[in-house]
């Protein structure tokens, strides 16, 4: 639920792309839910609770049952805040510094969604409410891979559907 409010409100300050204006209107009798957009949620999905579960199934023997939960719930996290730093331009590649740091406000919700996210994992109370434990820095560096592998991933299908279009 915390993802969900504030990642989406970043969105909601997200200016239009350059381009917005050159494409065609939809056609009215298009749905909101096209195949592609069916097409990106499935890809998304899957990289995204296929790396939790590779992250759960890795930890669960080696660390406190709590610490494997903490890492799975922040692969998920880690994988939405890519997926929406990846999704700033709909067609037009998200790597470069405008991509990544061209609206204050989605960092800001990022920094936000991060202090959520400590309370979380390292805050007693918090880890006693929802049965978590702390993330110790070298799973920290593994969450951030399985990130970065949802942006690379949606970059690649964006770099393909625009190579499609040519």
């Amino acid at each position: 639920m915390v993802t969900a409010v504030t990642l989406a409100l970043a969105l909601a300050f997200e200016p239009s792309e350059v381009q917005v204006m050159q494409r065609p209107p939809k056609p009215p009798e298009q749905p909101i839910l096209t195949s592609f957009l069916i097409w990106r949620v499935v890809l998304v999905s899957l990289v995204i609770g296929g790396a939790a579960l590779a992250m759960f199934l890795r930890y669960r023997d080696t660390v406190a049952i709590e610490t494997a939960r903490s890492i799975t719930v922040n692969t998920i996290v880690c994988g939405q805040i890519f997926y929406l730093l990846s999704t700033r331009f709909f067609e037009r590649s998200s790597i470069s510094l405008d991509g990544i740091l061209g609206n204050r406000k989605v960092l800001l919700m990022i920094g936000v969604l991060a202090f959520l996210q400590a309370i979380f994992t390292y805050w007693e109370p918090g880890q006693r409410l929802f049965g978590t434990g702390p993330v110790e820095l070298r799973q920290w560096l593994w969450i951030g891979l399985a990130g970065l592998a949802v942006f690379g991933v949606v970059e690649l299908e964006k770099a393909v559907f625009r190579w499609r279009r040519r």
